[in-house]
């Protein structure tokens, strides 16, 4: 079964920034991220439980090649992007909860 994904603007703004701190690094290496990001999608959306648990069914994805992580939620046939992070920053455990 494949889910259907969600990402709310909040996640898209986030993965909007990296791409355009990536790009300023070196270019093309922007668009490298969100193919990335893309790989991470096809995965998630087609073997959501295969990733561990980190809080109240929140799973977490952890990116190839770049330091971030993907924290997401499925219920039903649905999968929520909750957040998106550098492994550098700390997750907002009361905040994925909340959405």
């Amino acid at each position: 079964m494949i889910f259907s994904l969600a990402i709310s603007t909040e996640v898209e703004s986030d993965i909007d920034e990296a791409f355009l701190w990536y790009e300023f690094q070196q270019v093309g290496l922007g668009e490298r991220f969100i193919l990335f990001i893309d790989k991470g999608h096809d995965i998630i959306t087609k073997m959501p439980e295969s990733f561990p648990e980190e809080f109240n069914n929140i799973r977490k994805f952890v990116m190839e090649k770049f330091p971030y992580n993907i924290y997401c939620r499925s219920s039903n046939s649905k999968i929520v992007f909750n957040q998106i992070l550098a492994t550098t920053e700390t997750t907002n455990f009361a905040k994925l909860k909340s959405d």
